[in-house]
């Protein structure tokens, strides 16, 4: 047998296979500290725990990012589900004409309601509709009373007197503009 050279690290003739993997409670036990060298004994120590450590890491259950998405079933509503909910009652509280716009009168900045009460916004949504009404007005087609509210201009059958135009009567109080000589009266 050869005997060590001064520097060079000294291996036990025995190495225990359990020790690599993992460290020893008792450090008076440790095989390698029979090595006399401190730098070898160091670099072996050095060399089991980065062993234990990969692994102590490869045998870790890393949950799937599938499973970290899913959150958990509470019994709590949160403050979407609420607005949700009072969304879908305002919905059943409006007139049918009033929902088949919705969408257009969500878009419609008209503040000044509670987004959590239903009849709060019902009434909104009501106001919102009156407003998209004057930008969009609705067509004869669409709108059974407008044949209601006006009546067609009919002339009079056969040679009856054919209606006359309306004589306008001058506004009380009303005079046309004057010249400046016109203000007075003329002198005799």
């Amino acid at each position: 047998m050869t005997e060590p050279i001064a520097g060079e690290a000294v291996i036990p003739k025995d190495p225990v296979e359990d020790d690599t993997t993992v460290p020893l409670e008792d450090p008076s036990k440790d095989p390698l500290d029979a090595i006399e060298d401190e730098e070898a004994r160091a670099l072996a120590k050095k060399e089991r725990a980065i062993t234990y450590r990969r692994t102590k890491r490869e045998n870790e259950v890393v949950p799937s990012k599938e499973e970290e998405k899913v959150p958990e079933p509470t019994n709590y509503a949160t403050k979407d589900d609420l607005k949700s909910f009072a969304t879908r009652d305002a919905k059943n509280l409006v007139a049918p004409e009033v929902l088949e716009v919705w969408d257009e009168l969500t878009k419609i900045p008209l503040g000044g309601f509670d987004p959590m009460d239903a009849n709060a916004m019902a009434k909104n949504m009501t106001m919102r509709y009156t407003l998209y009404l004057q930008d969009n007005p609705v067509d004869a087609g669409d709108n059974p009373n407008k044949d209601l509210t006006t009546s067609p201009a009919t002339p009079p059958a056969g040679s009856g007197p054919k209606p006359k135009a309306p004589v306008e009567k001058p506004l009380p109080g009303y005079k046309e503009p004057q010249q400046p000589e016109d203000w007075y009266g003329k002198k005799e």
